[in-house]
């Protein structure tokens, strides 16, 4: 099986590669600097002259303040290079699995479903909702997944590095009313690939950690698995006077994917206990 991935050098790219290559697939992952999304052009063109059985869209414009600096770039990457992807999969008969955000939601109600009602708050959920309703127009054989909050080992990402702010007493600042659903990010990658073996029904799928908390309860249920007391600032998010409204809840309710699937993530303590043991228990000590 062939398989073209664009970004694979991000946080869940390197994962859907490590995986996608255990399974044998061979697989294409032109770096940012040979395939610039933000020109639609040579995007279309370069797709074209390629074949392949899946085409994996893991790259996306994902720091929510810069969006609302710079909008342009924001919807030339979330919006209209999945629009071309979508299109010329389409074209070849190949799967397309494009990667959302629980930010196409205003955060009104408690937990979504995939047939909730879109309704973002900031560019970038903007961005976000716009591309996945393209690649429904385009039609075929699509997997939209939305996710949220993802960590793992040796991630350069706040929630990532929560372990090591915790060991070094560093202070942490969190939102308390932010509640969502921090997801493993190679837990994300094998159940993105078991969409392929296993074949649902094509469309929307929520694929997230499964338990919904804030960034305060995630940093206080991983210091219960290190052992050690983590330095706390709460904050509520419309004090910290960032560019973008963030949801205020937006947890993404799994049930369709497990059900379908039947691929269930672990309580997150387990994943946190894996990525204490591989990465900091020697500096504990």
């Amino acid at each position: 099986m062939k398989v073209l991935l664009f970004g694979a050098s991000g946080l869940l790219g390197t994962s859907l590669y490590e995986v996608m290559l255990k399974k044998g697939m061979t697989v294409l992952a032109p770096t940012r600097q040979s395939v610039d999304l933000r020109n639609p052009d040579f995007l279309r063109e370069y797709l074209r002259q390629l074949n392949f059985d899946v085409l994996v869209n893991a790259a996306a414009s994902s720091n929510t303040d810069m969006c609302e600096e710079r909008k342009e770039e924001c919807f030339k990457v979330n919006w209209i290079a999945p629009s071309i992807m979508a299109r010329c999969a389409n074209e070849k008969g190949a799967i397309f699995i494009h990667y959302s955000t629980d930010y196409v939601f205003d955060g009104k109600k408690r937990e979504y479903f995939e047939e909730d009602e879109p309704n973002p708050l900031s560019i970038y959920g903007a961005s976000k909702f716009y591309g996945e309703r393209e690649v429904i127009r385009a039609g075929g054989h699509y997997y939209i997944v939305r996710t949220s909050l993802l960590y793992k080992e040796n991630g350069n990402n706040f929630l990532s590095r929560i372990p090591e702010y915790i060991l070094n007493e560093k202070e942490i600042i969190c939102t308390p009313d932010l509640v969502s659903a921090p997801t493993y990010v190679p837990y994300l990658a094998e159940a993105s690939i078991q969409l392929i073996d296993k074949n649902p029904p094509y469309g929307i799928y929520h694929i997230s950690g499964g338990h919904p908390m804030s960034a305060c309860e995630f940093i206080s249920l991983f210091s219960k698995v290190i052992g050690k007391s983590p330095v706390l600032k709460r904050v509520m998010s419309n004090d910290l006077n960032r560019k973008a409204s963030r949801p205020h809840h937006s947890f993404l309710n799994n049930f369709k994917y497990v059900a379908l699937v039947g691929f269930k993530p672990e309580r997150p303590e387990v994943y946190m206990r894996r990525i204490y043991e591989r990465v900091y228990k020697k500096q504990a000590e």
